[in-house]
Formats: C-alpha cells, structure tokens, sequence
C-alpha cells in the first residue's frame, strides 16, 4: 500500500511536492554514495536464515549481538530497516512497517543486504573494515568529511586490528559529526539536514568482514527487527532456497510498556522512528511537547497507528506489543518461543536452549553487557509505574485490556504481577 501525504503549501523545497519525493530525491543521493559490490544470485545459495521475531523492547538485541560476536553466522552492522527504506519498503513508501505483496526492488534490496551481511572477527586486516564501516556513517546522515577521511587514515595506518582495539575506533566514529533531523517541511531534501534512515540509538560498528561467498553459502543469516513482527513472506521471497528458522522471543505486556515508554520518554532523538508527524503533528499525552517528539513516531509503526496520534502513550505502547505478538501468532508458521523472562529465572537454561534453536554456543558471550538499554537492566523496573499498571482499567479501553489478556495467556505470561520480571 503506498503512501502519498500532504505537505503543507509553502513549507517544502522548491522542487519537492510530497514527503515521497522528497524521501526518493536523498535515496538517490545516499545510494550513490554507498558500496554496492555486485554479485548476482547469492540469495539462492543460502541454506538457513535465523530470523528473531519480537515486539519492541523485549531483548532481541541481546540476542543478536550473543549469536554475531561467535562469528557463525552472517548477519547486518545493525539493524535491517535502512536498506528497506532506500528500497521503498517503509514509511513514507508505506503506510506502516506492515508489507503486503509483493517487495518493492527486490533486486536493489538484495544488493544492499549483501553489502551489510557481515561476519564478526577477532582480528581483521583494516581495509577489510573500510566499506562496511563507510556504508553505516552514510545512512547515518555522516556530514563530516574530513573527519571521515581522517578516521579512515587513521584506521588503515592500524595495518591489522585486534577486536581489543576496536572499542578505540568506536570511540572515534561516535565523535565524527551527525547532520540534524528535520523537524519541519521545507528541512526535508536540505542539505543541512540528514534523512532519518536508521532510527537511533546507533549500534556501535562491529569488527567484521563483508561475508565471502563461500561464507554464504555455509553460514546461517541472522536477522532481528521488531518491524519484521508485520512481514510475513518476506523473507521466503528473498532466500526462496532456504530453510527460514523463526525465533520468538516474548516478553509480558507490562514489562515491555514499561520499556517502551522509557524509549518514547528519553532524549529527543533516543528512539524515534519515522517522521509520521510531517503531515499531521502527534499529539500523544507525555510525549509530544517539543518540535521532534511531534513529528517522530518511536519503534516500529504497526497498522493503524494513525487512530493513536491523539493517544495516551501507555495506549500506544501497549498496543506496540499487542500488534507485534498478534501478527506473529497469526501470520507466521509454528515456530520456536523463547521469554524474556526465562533470561532472569533460570539464566543457564535461557542460554542453552538459545544454542539448541540455532547450533551456536553462545557460553562465552557476556551476557550482563547492556546493549540498546534505556537503563541499567533490573529486573521489576515496571514499578516506577506501578499506580499506572496496576490500574489499566483506567487508562484503556476495556476491549483492548481484553485482547491483552488473551494473547497474554497465549504467550504463556501471567497477570500476576509477581510473574512480572
């Protein structure tokens, strides 16, 4: 479903009349920039694709980050979703981050997936980071050129990199300058300003080579993106060859409200997404009250999320873990469920049924290290908000408090809120 929104009279540059063309006019730009090595047909080759489903907040990235630092599998720097937005496969393409049908360039989408499936080493020579660590500053809304020209002199002069020194080439990286986002018409297609390509916080940059072709066709592809929740087929579309392993990974509805209210609540710039507001400014109780947090929705945009832009936030966030769970039970085939919650119960077990769905020990990774936290991770943080979620039925509708209860029972989760974790 494409989506076509109005701009308002005046507020646009001079030769952009909709938020798409304006989107299409930087793709352009970016993709022009970008390394995009050609290898036609890799996708067939591909044996096995893990793929994490999962709402919002619920862990995905910790499970991400255990399964690439083994270094087997071949997975994206970060998140998936910027290469779906240069190929119109997401807002304002969309009208949501649901796909139905067909994916729009197929054969562009491929070519930059294949450029971002990268295999995480412990040391590598510096060129071989070069392209993919280019790629990410780009869609980043990089603005500092010199600084990159520094930065990448400053990596080659390195000769050979030891994932021990990396965390220094991070630290630089952070420092290089970032374009500001647009927060009104007309800064959209400026070249002052960058396009949201890939929504913060960033992950940092891993260690790693562009996958060999022969590493393709041996490893398993690993992908997460909450957004994936609303595309089912999409990735037997892409790897029609493969063997398309689901994971679900679930976590209580409160616990995941809670988390992504502290998202939606953070800096300005934490968590947003997709700048749904251009149009029409959001007016979410708790959130909008400046310039960005009327024009940027945060996490994934389900179905529908238009009836929730004059919401209370807690209505939106619940329903970002309902339509998330929703989807997935209903539009994808059985698969694996992993909880959220099984990480703090029983740690070990956690662990080991992860390497038994997948094949990867993931014993050695350091899983107390927080990554894409909005604080330091504890258990029952929900609390905070304890008069708001003990008292739901003052907040929502009663119809959709009914929908929480039943899929919460479905998942496996309880409303004892001792359960609650």
């Amino acid at each position: 479903m494409s989506f076509t929104p109005e701009v308002v009279p005046g507020s646009a540059g001079p030769n952009v009349d909709t938020l798409v063309d304006v989107y299409r006019s930087a793709d352009r730009d970016v993709l022009a920039d970008l390394y995009l090595g050609e290898q036609n047909g890799w996708n067939d080759q591909v044996k096995d694709v893990f793929v994490v489903l999962s709402a919002s907040r619920s862990g995905s990235s910790l499970i991400f980050n255990a399964l690439t630092s083994t270094g087997e599998v071949a997975a994206p720097g970060g998140e998936h979703e910027p290469w779906l937005t240069l190929s119109e496969n997401k807002f304002p393409f969309l009208s949501s981050d649901e796909m139905d049908g067909e994916i729009n360039q197929k054969e562009l989408l491929l070519r930059l997936f294949r450029n971002d499936l990268l295999v995480r080493d412990r040391r590598l020579e510096a060129k071989d980071v070069i392209d993919p660590v280019r790629n990410r500053l780009i869609i980043r809304r990089q603005s500092d050129n010199e600084g990159f020209a520094r930065l990448t002199t400053s990596i080659l002069n390195r000769g050979n990199i030891l994932n021990t020194e990396w965390g220094m080439v991070t630290q630089d990286i952070g420092k290089l300058a970032v374009k500001p986002m647009p927060v009104e018409a007309g800064q959209f297609g400026d070249s002052a300003y960058g396009m949201p390509l890939e929504n913060p916080p960033f992950i940092d940059q891993p260690l790693a080579h562009i996958a060999t072709e022969d590493e393709l066709h041996k490893l398993p592809l690993l992908f997460k993106s909450p957004s994936d929740a609303y595309r089912p087929g999409f990735y037997e579309s892409l790897f029609p060859n493969a063997r398309i392993n689901y994971i679900h990974l679930s976590r209580g509805f409160v616990q995941t409200a809670n988390g992504l209210m502290d998202g939606w609540q953070m800096g300005e710039t934490d968590f947003i997404s997709n700048p749904v507001g251009i149009t029409k400014p959001l007016r979410i109780e708790d959130y909008s009250i400046t310039d960005m947090s009327r024009i940027y929705w945060c996490f994934d945009l389900f179905n529908g999320w238009e009836d929730y832009t004059d919401s209370s936030l807690v209505e939106v966030a619940v329903n970002q873990w309902l339509r998330a769970h929703k989807s997935i039970v209903e539009n994808f085939e059985p698969m694996e469920r992993l909880t959220f919650e099984d990480f703090y119960s029983d740690p070990p077990a956690f662990y080991a049924r992860l390497s038994q769905l997948t094949g990867i020990d993931t014993s050695s990774y350091d899983w107390n290290k927080s990554i894409m936290g909005t604080e330091t991770p504890t258990q029952r943080r929900w609390l905070k908000r304890a008069s708001l979620f003990r008292n739901l039925k003052t907040h929502l509708p009663g119809a959709l408090i009914d929908e929480v209860v039943e899929l919460q029972g479905h998942l496996g989760h309880s409303m004892e809120e001792e359960t609650w974790r």
